[in-house]
């Protein structure tokens, strides 16, 4: 796994500075632009959060988290900053696989001008859509949210017509059946 540290030795080798600058509180545009990067590497792609980001550059969360979300509008916009960008992914081993494919297709969208920087930003947001799924060449995944033939549900197709059904008959909303039975299972659970 990648360690924050390596990830801010990578963006200031990329961009020509040392890690030391990048945690001081200068404000040149290449600086700036080079912790711009940083904080989007190390959020978007490797999943660190904002208080491990702000902790290892010195800066308030809410900071490094807007400027990863600026980093969409210079991606678009600024080639320089989409180069240096590609070469520090290139450089960081990445494990995500829906990670791998986002970027592939943010650069060869903004490569060929199809996507914006809102486009960019409502891509990145942190939600699997459908069509992402767990790398099937991982073995703990083979088996799971599979796109072909051979996936196949493991709950009963029956279960929610027959919830429905309760939920009509009874006149409960399903938050008031979940309620109801979370509560008599831990009523039951806790007289034993």
């Amino acid at each position: 796994m990648t360690k924050i540290g390596e990830v801010l030795d990578v963006v200031a080798d990329t961009f020509g500075t040392t890690p030391e600058y990048l945690r001081s509180e200068k404000r040149d545009l290449g600086y700036a632009n080079a912790r711009c990067a940083f904080y989007f590497v190390a959020s978007h792609l490797l999943d660190f959060s904002g208080e491990e980001i702000s902790s290892e550059i010195g800066r308030s969360p809410s900071s490094c988290i807007t400027l990863a979300k600026r980093a969409a509008s210079k991606i678009v916009s600024d080639t320089d900053f989409r180069c240096k960008l590609s070469r520090i992914i290139a450089k960081i081993p990445i494990s995500d696989y829906n990670s791998k494919v986002l970027f592939e297709e943010i650069f060869e969208g903004c490569e060929d001008g199809s996507l914006s920087a809102p486009a960019i930003r409502e891509k990145l947001k942190k939600r699997r859509t459908r069509d992402q799924f767990n790398d099937p060449d991982k073995e703990r995944y083979d088996q799971v949210n599979r796109s072909d033939k051979l996936y196949s549900a493991r709950v009963d197709p029956s279960i929610p017509g027959l919830i429905d059904d309760f939920r009509k008959k009874s006149g409960m909303t399903k938050r008031e059946i979940t309620e109801t039975a979370l509560r008599e299972f831990l009523e039951r659970h806790d007289k034993s």
